[in-house]
């Protein structure tokens, strides 16, 4: 009798630990990305918009797009938050007039306004620190005009 319960004991245990085990992982993968704070650099040809967070974020979790008809370039990062109030103070550098965050469900979406269109972007993911760079690219036209009024005159 004694090892049947010792038997039983030993199952109700291992039931017990496989339930935490599940329970663990699964609050591990809807664990949500800390997003820290956006820096904004300008370049001769877009602008680079970096976002550090605390965990990785990767290409399943990062959508993008520009709509031409308000100028807003906008990002939505899934399974992530961040305190808003902070990120919109991030420091602008033009042609960035504007930051604006909403957080929407589980995710959080990042309003870029420019005074210059965006014709093309890519991102970049870096684990190390655990970084997002946005590659934000002009259209080649107005490039080459600024290249073109940078010339000096002779």
């Amino acid at each position: 009798m004694l090892s049947n319960t010792g038997t039983e004991i030993a199952r109700i245990y291992n039931i017990t630990m496989r339930f935490f085990f599940l329970l663990s992982v699964t609050f591990l993968q809807a664990q949500s990305t800390w997003i820290q704070d956006i820096s904004v650099a300008s370049k001769k040809n877009g602008v680079f918009i970096k976002v550090r967070s605390d965990i990785p974020l990767n290409s399943n979790q990062v959508t993008g797009w520009f709509n031409e008809s308000s100028s807003w370039y906008y990002m939505t990062l899934h399974q992530a938050d961040g305190d808003t109030a902070q990120l919109e103070s991030a420091q602008l550098a033009y042609p960035v007039n504007r930051i604006e965050c909403v957080r929407a469900g589980e995710s959080l979406q990042i309003g870029f306004r420019l005074a210059i269109p965006v014709e093309q972007f890519e991102f970049y993911y870096a684990s190390d620190p655990p970084e997002l760079l946005a590659s934000l690219r002009f259209p080649l036209s107005d490039v080459l005009a600024s290249i073109e009024q940078e010339k000096p005159t002779a």
